[in-house]
């Protein structure tokens, strides 16, 4: 016999294989904490849609031209990408594990960003 059962979807393609109670759990536990931190950023910017990517831990630095190099400042923590209702459009927050000020700075088109 083959290996897994096969099961189908509205949106899924044919050859998705079993997903294991575990996995469901997982991706449940995935959409629970996603939902969770849509509500959090929707509190902050009532405009924010959706959560587009995400990265669990970033630390923010900022250029200092009169030294010519980066310092890092007091914000580190979760980064979200989010899409918004308002203009602009789109917007990454920075949700500060090191103090009590968050970070967020509109994604334009003249933004100067290095990853």
């Amino acid at each position: 016999g083959e290996a897994g059962r096969w099961i189908m979807s509205k949106g899924q393609r044919k050859d998705a294989r079993y997903q294991s109670p575990l996995e469901a759990q997982r991706r449940a536990t995935q959409q629970q904490t996603l939902q969770m931190n849509l509500n959090v950023l929707s509190r902050i910017d009532p405009s924010v849609i959706e959560i587009m990517d995400m990265a669990k831990h970033v630390v923010v630095y900022k250029f200092d031209t009169q030294t010519n190099g980066w310092q890092k400042i007091d914000i580190e923590g979760s980064l979200f990408i989010t899409r918004r209702a308002a203009h602009p459009t789109h917007r990454f927050f920075v949700l500060n594990r090191s103090g009590i000020h968050n970070y967020e700075q509109d994604i334009t088109p003249d933004i100067l960003l290095q990853v």
